[in-house]
């Protein structure tokens, strides 16, 4: 679970690592973790809403792969499970002064039909010093 700040109004990149835990081959050894494969139409969701209740369609940020019919997000490295979401600018401009606290979720959907909740936390925007943007 990852607590992230960002300024409201910035264009907001992050990168995100799918990565899978599976047991230790012995008796009490450490999870073996690798990188999950994006290869193909895997889907992948970005949300942050006010709270965990609200529908997604009510979202402040709901972002996607092109195969949601969304977009904001790119598979950068698909065998290194790699991925790119990008919140627009204008996905935070219009929020009320002060800092918004969110809850967000990445969710990955395979191609077998395995849903995963990769990363989780709460998204911080705070408000900007300087007002000007041209």
């Amino acid at each position: 679970m990852a607590h992230l700040t960002a300024k409201k109004g910035d264009t907001i990149p992050l990168e995100i690592a799918m990565n899978r835990s599976t047991p230790g081959e012995l008796p009490h050894s450490a999870p073996i973790t690798a990188p999950v494969d994006l290869s193909g139409s895997v889907k992948i969701w970005f949300t942050a809403k006010r709270s965990f209740a609200d529908a997604d369609d009510d979202a402040v940020i709901r972002l996607g792969t092109v195969n949601t019919g969304l977009a904001g997000v790119t598979v950068t490295d698909a065998l290194d499970g790699r991925a790119r979401v990008v919140i627009p600018s204008e996905a935070t401009d219009a929020l009320e002064a002060g800092t918004v606290f969110l809850v967000y979720d990445v969710q990955l959907l395979e191609l077998d039909g395995t849903l995963t909740t990769v990363d989780s936390g709460r998204l911080a925007i705070v408000d900007q010093v300087t007002a000007a943007t041209t």
